[in-house]
């Protein structure tokens, strides 16, 4: 038995809605910020950059911030979608 409504299970898992349902400035904060935050996240740790430093710590909070950002609007689409159906 799933937790979602007909609606839900169509947009969410089938239609894969869930980049679509966040508003364009949150696409663009994910995309200008986010996306450049997580491959410097990356290339610090290839590089062999220590995870305790400021760099890291500084770059990798600010990935973390948009990825709630993220979850929040994705969550906030997701309740209107179930009262709608």
């Amino acid at each position: 038995m799933s937790t979602f409504n007909e609606k839900q299970q169509k947009a969410f898992v089938d239609d894969h809605w869930a980049w679509a349902a966040l508003p364009t400035w949150v696409k663009a904060v994910s995309l200008g910020i986010g996306l450049p935050a997580f491959l410097a996240v990356v290339y610090l740790l290839l590089a062999g950059e220590d995870s305790k430093s400021e760099k890291f710590v500084v770059l990798f909070g600010v990935f973390a911030m948009v990825c709630v950002l993220q979850i929040i609007y994705a969550l906030r689409a997701f309740r209107k979608l179930g009262k709608d159906g």
